[in-house]
């Protein structure tokens, strides 16, 4: 699948909307652009498409350019009422689809946690005000806890020589342009919280960092929409967990040994994150853990961008 330009998307809506003003079927095509705009991350553009299509369609018919990516890109966007109605349409139509109980969830958890409109956050917690109401507690001084003093204190340009920061930053710039600035984000989040040794936030942030640079390997270099996990139907590369990623990946041998080693094991280190693992079985998570998934990551980041691959085909 080639990386998809503004005169790709008008010739391929103009032919949608011949089909549409013909009376042919057209869902299968728009189903396909739909797709490829979904994956390639043009959100702004998918609706673009629904609106104009949407003005060739009769109201009685509107309900057959509805797509589960179109309900992602509507929250995407934060375009939160056409996702609404997006959620009712294709939540009557196909209940039981489990993208759109997906991207239900995700709407849900928006609507339930969100405050009417002008609403300031600050008012639910006292500990956000900054009135007279605590100006007393100003005049206690406190010092910062000594571990975190320490902790500060090893942030230095030398330490991320040490551990390839540099390197991996030029690298993290050959991801696809529309994924890079999330890459590197994530990547200083991660370094931030191995060097403060937050161990649990470094197996997380590990994870959905290896989960992202799979997903974009198998799309762009790779050029896989849909990946067959063993015993299941076949899913969209971006709706695949880090366990099913890596088993493909193993069972294709498209990374080296020991980066497939690493990403395994950083995997498995996740069910130490859980507070009954820790408690129940008197196993906490170690240093040594949480240097596996560091050290996941840099061996993958290797693997996959040492060489400007990892870009969208033209």
């Amino acid at each position: 699948m080639t990386h998809m330009l503004k005169t790709d998307l008008q010739r391929r809506t103009e032919e949608i909307k011949r089909l549409i003003l013909s009376g042919q079927p057209f869902e299968e095509a728009l189903t396909r652009l739909y797709i490829e705009l979904q994956l390639q991350a043009k959100h702004r553009w998918l609706l673009q498409t629904y609106q104009l299509l949407s003005l060739y369609v009769p109201p009685a018919k509107q309900e057959r350019l509805c797509h589960p990516a179109l309900l992602q890109a509507s929250l995407l966007l934060k375009d939160y009422a056409m996702a609404k109605r997006l959620a009712n349409i294709l939540q009557r139509r196909n209940p039981s689809n489990p993208e759109t109980r997906k991207l239900m969830l995700g709407l849900t958890a928006y609507t339930e946690n969100t405050l009417p409109d002008y609403t300031p956050l600050a008012t639910l917690s006292k500990y956000a005000a900054s009135n007279k109401k605590f100006a007393h507690k100003s005049r206690v001084k406190h010092e910062l806890p000594i571990s975190w003093v320490k902790k500060m204190a090893q942030l230095s340009p030398d330490v991320l020589e040490q551990l390839s920061y540099y390197d991996k930053c030029k690298q993290l710039r050959r991801a696809p342009k529309a994924y890079r600035q999330v890459l590197q984000d994530s990547f200083d989040e991660l370094l931030l919280n191995y060097l403060f040794q937050h161990d649990r936030a470094v197996v997380v942030l590990a994870g959905s960092f290896l989960e992202m640079l799979l997903m974009l390997h198998a799309y762009h270099t790779l050029h896989i929409r849909k990946l067959t996990c063993k015993g299941k139907d076949s899913k969209l590369v971006f709706n695949c967990s880090l366990h099913e990623l890596i088993a493909y990946y193993y069972s294709k041998q498209l990374l080296p040994e020991k980066a497939l080693r690493l990403c395994r094991a950083a995997r498995m280190q996740r069910n130490y994150i859980h507070p009954g693992k820790e408690i129940m079985e008197n196993h906490p998570l170690s240093p040594t853990g949480s240097q596996v998934c560091l050290l996941a990551v840099l061996e993958t980041i290797d693997a996959l961008l040492n060489t400007p691959k990892l870009r969208p085909a033209h």
